[in-house]
């Protein structure tokens, strides 16, 4: 390691990562970046099935930034998830296939950003919480980014996307722009326990076989969803859990929001105008969201064409 930069090679390099995020911290130094290849990780060699970056005996995230990228090409991990506890976390360019049901759990102080994520043949089991799972916990507002990221042939016990608090803490932001998810299990495709502003734009989500599109513990004080494709049932749309006169704030839909229910059947809560769109038509584009993704990681390495549906 050197200038608190970790560059992986091979899959022998990934059971390096969890020393040198533990000698970061304990360095106290700031910043900590792994560097992932081209290609992918898992097939030549058992990685950890799950890639741990905490620390299970701290109380809270710690104090430094961590990235994970992959400069040169996509970086396919392969039988792994990712578990990330720092002030903040970004992942660039790294898809995770046919890994434990949670691919992605990271715990942040102030803000985490996946920008061209990809996530495929993740399979839920009865007691994993979402697929994407984070977690503000820095008792403060937190900043979410997800940006170009496709989820596909996955499911989840609980949501597909889940944006959860500890005590004391809250999401200031959570933002989606070119997302495409759809679940194959689960209670939620996005669900948010506290948020100030949520904003959605040139998404495409539907349902599938979760219960809910959105699902809130609380809404939001502002939400826009602008430009984006949504597929549900009238009734499966967006639920609040809690109620809170103080927070009234309505979904907008604006810049040609499409949604799969006319206006006038939407539960209370929407605002503004938005196109019809048939289900089967949103359906369709998260379908070829997914196989541009799967030929992607195929791309990086033939041999994953048979792992993937």
């Amino acid at each position: 390691m050197t200038g608190g930069t970790v560059t992986v090679r091979e899959d022998a390099d990934l059971g390096g990562v969890r020393d040198a995020y533990l000698g970061a911290v304990a360095a106290g130094r700031r910043e900590l970046v792994v560097e992932l290849p081209p290609g992918a990780l898992g097939l030549g060699a058992a990685i950890p099935a799950s890639l741990s970056l905490a620390d299970v005996s701290a109380t809270g995230p710690a104090d430094i930034d961590v990235t994970l990228r992959a400069p040169d090409g996509l970086c396919v991990l392969v039988g792994a998830g990712l578990a990330v506890a720092a002030r903040s976390v970004r992942l660039e360019g790294i898809a995770f296939v046919g890994g434990p049901p949670v691919a992605v759990d990271a715990t942040v102080a102030d803000g985490v950003v996946l920008d061209d994520v990809t996530v495929l043949a993740h399979l839920p089991d009865e007691q994993s919480g979402s697929t994407i799972q984070l977690v503000a916990a820095g008792g403060r507002g937190a900043e979410a980014e997800l940006r170009d990221v496709v989820v596909g042939h996955s499911g989840a016990a609980d949501a597909i996307i889940g944006a959860f608090c500890h005590a004391g803490s809250w999401w200031q932001t959570l933002a989606l722009e070119r997302v495409a998810a759809t679940a194959t299990a689960g209670d939620a495709i996005l669900a948010i326990d506290s948020v100030a502003s949520l904003r959605l734009r040139d998404c495409a989500l539907a349902a599938g076989q979760a219960r809910t599109l959105v699902r809130m513990l609380v809404a939001p004080t502002e939400a826009e969803i602008a430009a984006s494709r949504l597929s549900a049932g009238a009734a499966a749309f967006a639920s609040v859990i809690h109620d809170d006169p103080a927070r009234p704030a309505p979904l907008r839909l604006v810049d040609g929001a499409a949604l799969t229910v006319p206006a006038g059947e939407l539960p209370p809560g929407f605002d503004g105008e938005a196109e019809e769109v048939a289900g089967a038509t949103v359906d369709a584009e998260i379908a070829a969201a997914v196989d541009r993704a799967r030929e992607r990681v195929v791309a990086a390495d033939a041999r994953l064409a048979q792992r993937l549906p």
